[in-house]
């Protein structure tokens, strides 16, 4: 069975997860690389390499995502966090803290990443989270 391709609000929602903040630059500042619908395209853009896009009506979630991937590594950025590294998820249950929570990378698998993290009274938990969805 074929992957299907996408149509501009499932492009839309999908978009908002590709962001990728590096951490502090020998310059100065971040780069933030992230992504956005125009028109029918999916855009990349953030990075020192320029923009690169593609048209989401004949792209699969997978391409784009392959797609991201390159535009990450050819920002110098790594695609994936690594064991030990901090990281920061969405979580329901931080919406004091914006919808997020910051943890430590237990171990990466090709998709999702296991996380350990603190409660802010105490407490500790793990939970998994797809790689696409983490700021790192």
């Amino acid at each position: 069975m074929m992957a299907s391709t996408m149509m501009k609000e499932e492009a839309q929602a999908f978009a908002k997860h590709l962001v990728r903040e590096s951490g502090p630059l020998r310059s100065g500042g971040r780069m933030c690389l992230r992504a956005h619908v125009v028109a029918d395209r999916i855009v990349f853009c953030g990075g020192s390499q320029g923009e690169h896009s593609l048209a989401f009506e004949v792209s699969t979630k997978e391409r784009v995502l392959a797609h991201w991937g390159g535009y990450v590594e050819n920002n110098g950025l790594a695609v994936a966090p690594v064991s030990g590294q901090k990281v920061s998820f969405p979580s329901a249950s931080a919406s004091s803290m914006g919808g997020w929570r910051t943890g430590t990378v237990l171990s990466v698998g090709p998709k999702r990443v296991r996380i350990a993290y603190r409660f802010k009274h105490g407490g500790a938990a793990e939970t998994t989270v797809p790689i696409r969805e983490l700021r790192f």
